[in-house]
């Protein structure tokens, strides 16, 4: 991966605009789309083979996708500079990795310290699979500047996640929210945690464990809510034609939520954990996704504004505008705000327990400890029964009890 050239970045590109063509594209742009942030991957790869997602196709043309590489630090970090040198604004660095948690301790390690001293610009790791988070992890990013994590959770049915199969049991998915979240405030931006609603193969009891699993997951939280969509083709086309579902019912815009009870009970969630009688009156109202229900548009409108201004708050304590675009972290940049708010409220962690104090017998301890994670979670946790179309294949892990090639 040190052969390829890192992608091109405020380099006499070009974007088309209805009525005036191909124009250079600009500083309005780049603010526009990505406000504040660079987007990036540093690893490829990813061994699971969860039926919703394109990487299965990535699998299928060539089975090598599934092993986790990535290039040296030096070459990450020479590429954000470079882009940071052309456009200083960018002050988030979003890394959109499949799988970046199961990247070594060592090496993590070695782009921790790096990052520090020659990038210290805070970043955001998305793609966080359940079944590799570790606490040790998570605290050397934060330490190198990691100020937000993406995981994706997908849903609280065991059945469903089996359906997608997704070999990440309930239980590991709210043990890996218990670290992120232990975290947050303090350190990192509340983790936003990736849903799919609106499977129409969903039962009333499927619906419900998911909101059951979002009242009990460790807070402060943020959630990513999609509406499930069907690309052609593909394996999860294939079961849902099985389960009898019209796919052309399905094919509207997926960040459009429509005003269900349950979506709006997400949204509620997401702000507030309520008490136990209260939570029980609302389950009631529940309908499973694939049968019609009543809905409900100007409450859904007024809980998504809640949840949306929440999460604005969340990143501008931060000062983080990767999610916000637009003029106004531009701005904030601009007249030094940013930077004079940050070395104020530096959230970092200021010292790390490096392996040089915990031993050389730790540090074999916890890459052995997370070997056997590693193993149990796509192995030991899914005995018994696969799901259907789940292969051997998938659910063991290349090259010993490790997924990662350097």
């Amino acid at each position: 991966m040190e052969d390829f050239p890192a992608p091109l970045y405020g380099e006499n590109e070009w974007i088309y605009k209805k009525g005036r063509g191909f124009i250079p594209l600009g500083l309005r742009d780049y603010l526009r789309s990505n406000g504040l942030a660079y987007n990036t991957v540093w690893s490829i790869g990813c061994p699971f083979h969860c039926s919703y997602c394109g990487n299965t196709k990535c699998i299928a043309n060539d089975s090598m996708y599934k092993k986790i590489r990535h290039p040296s630090t030096d070459y990450v970090v020479n590429e954000v500079k470079a882009a940071v040198g052309r456009y200083p604004h960018i002050s988030t660095i979003c890394f959109h990795d499949d799988s970046f948690m199961p990247i070594p301790y060592p090496q993590l390690e070695e782009f921790a310290v790096r990052w520090r001293e020659a990038v210290n610009i805070p970043f955001a790791v998305y793609g966080v699979i359940p079944n590799y988070v570790r606490r040790d992890k998570v605290e050397l990013l934060t330490w190198a500047g990691m100020n937000r994590v993406r995981l994706g959770i997908q849903s609280g049915s065991q059945r469903i996640l089996d359906f997608y199969k997704r070999p990440t049991p309930v239980e590991k998915i709210e043990a890996a929210v218990e670290v992120c979240a232990s975290f947050s405030p303090r350190t990192i931006i509340p983790p936003a945690y990736d849903f799919i609603v609106d499977n129409p193969i969903e039962t009333k009891q499927d619906v419900v464990d998911t909101l059951e699993l979002c009242r009990r997951l460790a807070r402060p939280y943020t959630m990513n809510l999609f509406s499930l969509r069907v690309i052609p083709n593909t394996d999860l086309e294939k079961a849902m034609r099985e389960e009898g579902v019209d796919i052309e019912e399905i094919s509207s815009n997926y960040i459009t939520l429509p005003p269900t009870w349950s979506n709006i009970m997400m949204y509620l969630l997401a702000l507030w954990r309520p008490p136990r009688w209260l939570f029980d009156r609302l389950l009631k109202r529940v309908e499973p996704s694939g049968g019609p229900q009543k809905h409900y548009p100007v409450l859904a409108f007024l809980f998504r504004l809640l949840f949306l201004i929440k999460r604005g708050f969340d990143h501008l304590r931060f000062m983080d505008f990767s999610t916000i675009p637009g003029y106004f972290g531009y701005l904030c940049w601009k007249t030094g705000i940013i930077s004079g708010w940050r070395k104020l409220f530096d959230p970092r962690p200021q010292s790390l327990r490096r392996k040089d104090s915990i031993g050389m017998a730790g540090v074999r301890k916890n890459q052995d400890q997370e070997k056997r994670e590693i193993e149990a979670g796509l192995t030991t946790l899914l005995a018994g029964p696969p799901a259907p179309g789940l292969s051997g294949e998938a659910r063991r892990v290349d090259e010993g009890t490790h997924p990662t090639l350097v």
